[in-house]
């Protein structure tokens, strides 16, 4: 049986995901002891581990996984960079900036920064291109409400 569980901050109501505390609300002796089981890793191992689940289980690093955003923004705008210019063409100095460039626009300010970018080189902008800036930039604002 686990000496030191630390399944404090696992949900406690009768629908709980959690095995430990399904084991201690159990009433029934049969599901007690269906549930116990001996320590799961090497004391050694476990010292090893608890730091590196410590700093990621974080109250402050969870907090940004809610509503399932990325952690980290720069694996975005990075994956927004290989589109542009990908890993396994190569691409000089000066296509790899304006990969970035036209990537960090789009980050920011969506597919309208294309529009802006297409009229300051003077390139007439028709219905169709303002419409489809439109229908994209809504598409990726309900994504991020979820």
């Amino acid at each position: 049986m686990l000496k030191n569980p630390r399944h404090e901050l696992c949900p406690t109501d009768e629908d709980t995901w959690c095995w430990w505390q399904a084991r201690e609300m159990a009433e029934d002796p049969e599901i007690e002891e269906e549930l116990s089981h001996d320590e799961p890793l090497d004391k050694e191992v476990a010292k090893k581990i608890l730091p590196i689940y410590e700093d990621l289980s974080r109250d402050d690093l969870l907090q940004r996984c809610l509503g399932g955003h990325t952690q980290n923004s720069n694996e975005s705008l990075n994956a927004l960079i290989w589109k542009f210019a990908p890993k396994h063409f190569h691409s000089g100095k000066e296509t790899v900036e304006i990969a970035s460039y036209l990537a960090a626009s789009m980050y920011n300010e969506s597919y309208t920064a294309i529009v802006w970018i297409m009229v300051d080189l003077g390139i007439t902008i028709g219905m169709r291109t303002y419409e489809f800036s439109n229908h994209v930039n809504k598409r990726c604002e309900k994504k991020k409400h979820f």
